[in-house]
């Protein structure tokens, strides 16, 4: 017999610190042991916002102001990750509208069917999202109608709260999920 050990990689090199403290905060209902959460390295960046907003149609106006803004601070990968496919469809037409009406360019909605994300702003569902990274990432609705209390949301939230490296935006409509809370 061979003797083995566990080494356990737990340095996050992706995000910034309030990015990831943020997202460790959801590892209470992933039921992660201590040993495996991730400990972010020092790289300070803005806040996570978690902003209200009464529907779908303001959620995706303010963060069409928020792309511009963006855009304009030379971020290159932005990503609107949504619940699932069917928000994300309903997403992406709403952000069309609103980023057009400025003079901007429509989001790209991921399907899982391209070959390869090159940049730019992309609307997708959030099973979609892990092993990708994003310079900024808005989360479209961060509901309790969208997302319960269980593990299987939590993860999704969770991988979808550690993809961006430098600026992370959460939406929500109605009551915040409280996996957030």
């Amino acid at each position: 017999e061979r003797d083995s050990r566990i080494l356990v990689l737990n340095n996050s090199y992706r995000a910034t610190i309030e990015i990831t403290e943020a997202a460790s905060k959801l590892s209470g209902f992933l039921e992660v042991p201590e040993t495996y959460k991730a400990i972010p390295v020092i790289r300070h960046g803005k806040k996570v916002q978690v902003i209200k907003k009464e529907n779908q149609s303001a959620i995706a106006e303010e963060i069409a102001k928020q792309v511009s803004k963006a855009q304009e601070e030379k971020y290159k990968s932005i990503a609107i990750v949504c619940k699932n496919k069917q928000e994300s469809q309903t997403y992406a037409k709403l952000l069309e509208d609103q980023m057009c009406e400025r003079g901007g360019v429509a989001p790209s909605l991921l399907t899982g069917r391209e070959d390869a994300y090159t940049g730019g702003v992309v609307v997708l569902p959030a099973y979609l999202v892990k092993g990708l990274e994003f310079d900024v990432v808005f989360i479209a609705d961060a509901g309790s109608h969208n997302y319960q209390v269980n593990s299987i949301d939590a993860r999704l939230l969770y991988v979808s709260m550690t993809r961006p490296l430098h600026r992370l935006y959460i939406y929500y409509s109605g009551e915040l999920s409280g996996l957030l809370s």
